[in-house]
C-alpha cells in the first residue's frame, strides 16, 4: 500500500529556529529520494509550505495542495509556495491557496522565500518574480527580511468604491499590492463586524476576482493596527499585502510619513512607501520544521 503523507527524516529539525533532535521511524533512502522535501516557514504567524522545484519538478494538483495544507492530516498551511527556475532573477514563485487556485502575491510568502533564497547562496540580496513582477529581497539581520514588492496603486473600480458602503464599512480604498486589497480606514475597531461583511464584499461584483478586506486603525502612537480577512483563507495572524495596502491608505489619506509600524494578531512589520510609491516591507521569519512529502 502506498504510504501516503509527508514524514520528516532528518535528524536535527529547528522548530521556531530552535535545534531539536529526535529518532524518527527509519525509511528507507530509496524511498525518500522520491519523495518532494519540503520547508515549512511562518512569518508571524502566517504559515506556508516551501517547495523548491528549481531542479526537481513539482506540479501540484488541487488534491495534492488541499492535502498538503490540511491542518490536521497534512503539514498544514495557509498557502502552498513553489519555486520554478527564472530567466531574469533567482527564482519564480508561485502561490497556491488552499483551495488550489493560485493567489497573485503575498508579502509574507515573498519575505520567507526571499530568506530561503539566501540562505542557499550565503548572499545578502535575492531577485523573484512573481505574477509578472521582479521583487527584490535583502537581509536585515539573521532573520529579519525586507522586500521591495514594487509599486502600489488604487485599482481602477476605486472610484465606484469610494460611495459604496458595506454595513457600516465605507469610503473603502481599493489599491492593488500585486494581489487585490479593499482598505477601512476606522476610528474604532470592529472585527466582529468585519467578519460578517466581508464575504460579501469578496462576492461583490466590483471585484471579479474577490479581495482581500482590511480594516485598519491609526494608533496613538502612530502606527496601524490591522486585521484582514482573505480571500479563500478568512483573518490569519499577519497578512504582509494587507500591511502595505494599509500603510499606503494611510500615507495618502492620514499623512501619516516615513516607516509605519503595522501592529496585527501575529506581531509587527515595517512599511516604507517611498517617493515612486514603491513598498518595502520589513519583518521577521521563522523557519518551523523540514521534512519530505
Amino acid at each position: 500500500m502506498k504510504n501516503k503523507g509527508f514524514v520528516v527524516c532528518i535528524n536535527v529539525l529547528h522548530f521556531d529556529n530552535q535545534p531539536f533532535t529526535r529518532n524518527f521511524s527509519p525509511m528507507k533512502r530509496s524511498a525518500i529520494n522520491r519523495r518532494t522535501p519540503f520547508l515549512k516557514m511562518h512569518a508571524l504567524g502566517n504559515h506556508f509550505i516551501l517547495v523548491d522545484a528549481r531542479e526537481r519538478p513539482f506540479s501540484p494538483d488541487l488534491a495534492t495542495i488541499t492535502e498538503m495544507c490540511r491542518h490536521h492530516s497534512g503539514i498544514g498551511a495557509e498557502q502552498l509556495l513553489v519555486l520554478t527556475r527564472s530567466p531574469t532573477a533567482d527564482a519564480a514563485l508561485d502561490i497556491y491557496n488552499v483551495d488550489g487556485f493560485k493567489a497573485e502575491a503575498c508579502g509574507n510568502a515573498t519575505r520567507c522565500v526571499a530568506w530561503y533564497l539566501m540562505d542557499q547562496t550565503n548572499q545578502e540580496t535575492t531577485s523573484i518574480t512573481c505574477n509578472g513582477r521582479t521583487l527584490t529581497g535583502k537581509i536585515v539581520d539573521d532573520l529579519t527580511v525586507q522586500v521591495d514588492l514594487g509599486e502600489v496603486s488604487y485599482l481602477p473600480q476605486q472610484q465606484e468604491v469610494s460611495a459604496k458602503r458595506w454595513g457600516s464599512f465605507e469610503h473603502g480604498f481599493a489599491i492593488d499590492v500585486g494581489n487585490p486589497h479593499l482598505v477601512f480606514l476606522a476610528d474604532q475597531c470592529n472585527q466582529q463586524e468585519l467578519a460578517g461583511v466581508a464575504p460579501s464584499i469578496q462576492a461583490d461584483p466590483l471585484f471579479p476576482d474577490g479581495v482581500n478586506v482590511t480594516l485598519a486603525h491609526r494608533q496613538p502612537t502612530g502606527g496601524l493596527r490591522t486585521w484582514t480577512y482573505e480571500r479563500s483563507v478568512g483573518f490569519t495572524a499577519a497578512c504582509g499585502t494587507g500591511a502595505v495596502a494599509s500603510a499606503f491608505a494611510a500615507s495618502q489619506h492620514l499623512s501619516v510619513t516615513g516607516p509605519i509600524a503595522v501592529h496585527m494578531a501575529g506581531g509587527k512589520v515595517s512599511v516604507l512607501i517611498d517617493e515612486s510609491n514603491h513598498a518595502h516591507l520589513t519583518g521577521p521569519v521563522t523557519l518551523s520544521f523540514r521534512g519530505y512529502w
